[in-house]
C-alpha cells in the first residue's frame, strides 16, 4: 500500500496476509525510543541515592 500526498510517496507499507498481524517498520521508532531512553536516565538516573555501609551498622 503506498500513501501519496500532491503525486509524493509519504508512505509505503505491505499489505500482510492473514489476520491480527502487525508489521513494525524500526525506522519509524529510532527517534521515539531514543527519547524515551533519554526521559527516563534523567528521571531515574537521579532518583539512586549512594549511603555508606557504615550507616547500616549505626542503625542495626
Amino acid at each position: 500500500m503506498k500513501i501519496e500526498i500532491d503525486s509524493t510517496i509519504v508512505a509505503d507499507h505491505a499489505i500482510l496476509t492473514g489476520t491480527g498481524r502487525i508489521s513494525r517498520n524500526k525506522e519509524h521508532f529510532e527517534g521515539l525510543l531514543k527519547a524515551v531512553k533519554e526521559e527516563n536516565s534523567a528521571i531515574y538516573g537521579q532518583m539512586v541515592e549512594t549511603r555508606d555501609l557504615k550507616r547500616y551498622e549505626e542503625v542495626a
